[in-house]
């Protein structure tokens, strides 16, 4: 596996955090070679505004590279696959509990492959 991060993201502190918690999730199920030129964060945002901002980030996401979105609002998973779903493209997700909290975090890495 082999991730290649987009400058401006190594720059932000919450996607440093969340994209570290992510990854040990993600290294367990894909194994490919990818370029995540877009972070979205659409935490406590009430949905539609995270998929709304997806939308947003994939009108400037080359074919090929990939968009790492985090939300807390569970109605956004839904909405997010399902978009990712008839849009055709590849989505992975994962709902984490991180620190033993009552709220979970919901993180997506979506390939923009078309």
């Amino acid at each position: 596996m082999n991730f290649t991060i987009s400058q401006h993201l190594t720059e932000q502190t919450d996607f440093q955090h969340d994209w570290q918690v992510f990854l040990t999730l993600l290294s367990k199920t894909y194994n490919e070679n990818l370029y995540i030129e877009n972070y979205v964060n659409g935490k406590n945002l009430a949905c539609p505004m995270p998929l709304l901002k997806l939308k947003m980030a994939l009108r400037t996401t080359e074919i090929g590279n990939g968009v790492y979105l985090t939300a807390t609002d569970p109605n956004s998973t839904n909405d997010i696959q399902a978009f990712c779903q008839h849009a055709g493209l590849d989505c992975h997700s994962a709902a984490i509990n991180e620190n033993n909290t009552q709220s979970e975090m919901f993180h997506f890495l979506i390939i923009k492959n078309k």
